[in-house]
């Protein structure tokens, strides 16, 4: 890796997540790069859908959304761009369906990013277990640098 230009930021709400986009906002600000934020909604399809996040998401259940995953996904990218723009950070944001880990992943290597900073635990349903399924598949599968936080 020679400069730091692009961060991959899963978010998903829990606290560790907003921990992992403070310091990738960190991050950043030291090496002029750009966020990406990535909400999976969770589904067992594992068509290839990834959705700019420009603006809130609406009406997307025809495509395999889950409306209140969706509600949630809104305002969390909401809440991401908000702190990337009040510290001068350029931020985009990605809304996909499938297994989180694996879109991650995926995501990951088609977009060409640096490095992913994600939380050490989620949302999902084993946030009481050290090291959460999403950021294990992330750590173990990722062919690029991984930062796991706290």
């Amino acid at each position: 890796m020679d400069k730091l230009k692009k961060i991959l930021v899963p978010i998903d709400g829990s606290s560790n997540s907003l921990r992992a986009l403070s310091n990738a906002i960190f991050l950043a600000k030291m090496a002029g790069a750009s966020i990406t934020g990535i909400f999976v909604v969770h589904s067992e399809s594992e068509t290839d859908t990834f959705l700019e996040y420009l603006e809130p998401l609406s009406g997307l259940d025809e495509k395999g959304f889950v409306g209140k995953q969706l509600s949630e996904a809104n305002v969390m990218m909401g809440e991401a761009i908000e702190e990337c723009q009040k510290n001068n950070v350029i931020f985009n944001g990605i809304v996909a369906q499938g297994n989180p880990g694996v879109k991650i992943v995926k995501y990951s290597e088609d977009k060409d990013f640096d490095i992913i900073v994600i939380g050490i635990t989620g949302k999902g349903r084993t946030s009481e277990v050290l090291l959460g399924s999403v950021s294990y598949d992330v750590t173990h599968k990722a062919k690029l640098p991984v930062m796991l936080v706290k």
